[in-house]
């Protein structure tokens, strides 16, 4: 194959990929009239729906219940245990994943900011300090310190109350409350990814994600990013875990699996839809990273 061309489960959590213009995603958020997101999840690091790299102006929150993972931000890879908790910032680039194959359940917390908003000081003294500066990234609270503990504690409220809008806000205030005193006892700015990388990279991971169905070379991805084939190589790597050409095909898979899933499409026709040269060649793709065939794929489906 020319090295310049790109061939191309969680279960009950229905995830689907929508943009705005920017190519932030649009978080399908979960509670009822309610711009929040939570779930209860799992990984071992084999699970497809792992370094999903995206970004959002939602704040992230996300505490570990059990095992090992890690967690990728802005390509930086901070280790999580059980009982650690890791704020992400608004549009930084992050994605979840496995360590070892070791298994780890956490809960995810996605909220938008304006559920903080009660008033103009509230905004300017104690919100958009955080929100706005592009040297707080992440912040890491490690388990057995008051924080920490704390901030496990609300996010299982907000789990049990995931209906509770007057749980889960009291709540978010209670976890902001340490998210703001930490972010004023740290600084992440000696450690900040340049920012013309992280815009390169989010420029380079929606063009692959609005244009997947079609034939994609490495040299078209490196010009959405504006950078040579190389620094696409190695800024894919770093900030995904995964080259562009191992990226594509990734989200190329995903898409098959909501195909296999959702609709009586044959293999031959879905192979197409998510841009397989070849129904073969999607199924060597899918035992190549799922370790399992689309049919035998479908049929667990079916016999679930």
């Amino acid at each position: 194959m020319d090295e310049d061309t790109i061939n191309a489960y969680d279960g009950e959590l229905d995830v689907e990929f929508k943009q705005r213009d920017d190519r932030s995603e649009i978080v399908n958020y979960n509670c009822p009239h309610l711009p929040c997101f939570t779930f209860p999840g799992f990984l071992t690091g084999t699970e497809p729906w792992v370094r999903n790299a995206h970004w959002h102006e939602d704040i992230e929150i996300l505490t570990v219940t059990r095992g090992t993972m890690a967690y990728n931000v802005n390509g930086k890879i901070i280790e999580l245990n059980k009982g650690d908790s890791i704020f992400v910032n608004s549009r930084n680039l992050h994605y979840s994943d496995g360590i070892n194959l070791q298994y780890a359940e956490y809960i995810v917390i996605v909220a938008h900011p304006r559920i903080l908003s009660a008033t103009n000081t509230v905004d300017r003294e104690f919100l958009l300090p955080v929100l706005t500066d592009t040297n707080c990234e992440y912040l890491l609270f490690s388990n057995g310190t008051d924080s920490a503990n704390e901030i496990y504690k609300q996010s299982i409220n907000i789990k049990d109350n995931h209906e509770n809008q007057f749980e889960i806000i009291r709540s978010l205030y209670n976890i902001w409350h340490y998210i703001f005193n930490e972010y004023n006892k740290t600084s992440n700015s000696d450690n900040k990814t340049p920012s013309y990388r992280i815009e390169s990279i989010k420029d380079m991971i929606g063009y692959i994600k609005e244009n997947y169905e079609n034939r994609i070379s490495l040299q078209e991805i490196a010009n959405k990013g504006n950078v040579s084939k190389s620094t696409c190589n190695n800024l894919f790597k770093s900030c995904t875990g995964y080259t562009p050409t191992e990226y594509l095909i990734h989200y190329r898979i995903d898409k098959a699996m909501e195909l296999l899933q959702n609709t009586d499409d044959s293999i031959s026709i879905i192979s197409g839809k998510c841009g397989f040269n070849s129904p073969s060649y999607m199924t060597e793709q899918f035992v190549r990273f799922l370790n399992i065939t689309p049919r035998e794929y479908r049929k667990q489906l079916l016999e679930a």
